[in-house]
């Protein structure tokens, strides 16, 4: 079986593109929910434990929901010298399987923070 790389590209920016747009929508949708507290309670302990700290706690909790977005990026737009071929192919192949769990994940997480916001408006 051939993988073909080239679409394997195509298909990684896509998914990094709906990653970062999910993330982005996590943010917007979880700071909606913390202004109707009356509903909303983070299921994420980490997360939880941060938001009591008030801001600095928020900001901490950004940067490590976005840390991840550095190595992910970077295999997405690793360069094939042909020096590393099988090197490279794996890495690509790895964020590939990262990213689509990735996708998954935050989908479930975006859909149950739209869920707690559409319970709060009825």
């Amino acid at each position: 079986m051939k993988v073909d790389f080239g679409r394997v590209g195509k298909a990684l920016i896509i998914l990094l593109a709906v990653f970062i747009l999910l993330n982005l929508l996590d943010i917007i949708t979880t700071l909606m929910a913390l202004s109707n507290k009356s509903l909303f309670v983070e299921l994420n302990p980490i997360a939880f434990g941060l938001f009591k700290l008030q801001f600095p706690g928020f900001v901490l909790a950004l940067v490590f929901k976005l840390v991840p977005l550095i190595p992910l990026t970077y295999g997405v737009f690793v360069p094939d010298s042909g020096k590393h071929p099988i090197q490279v192919r794996t890495v690509k192949l790895g964020v590939l399987v990262a990213l689509g769990a990735a996708d998954v994940l935050y989908t479930v997480i975006v859909m149950s923070n739209f869920n707690t916001l559409f319970a709060g408006l009825s």
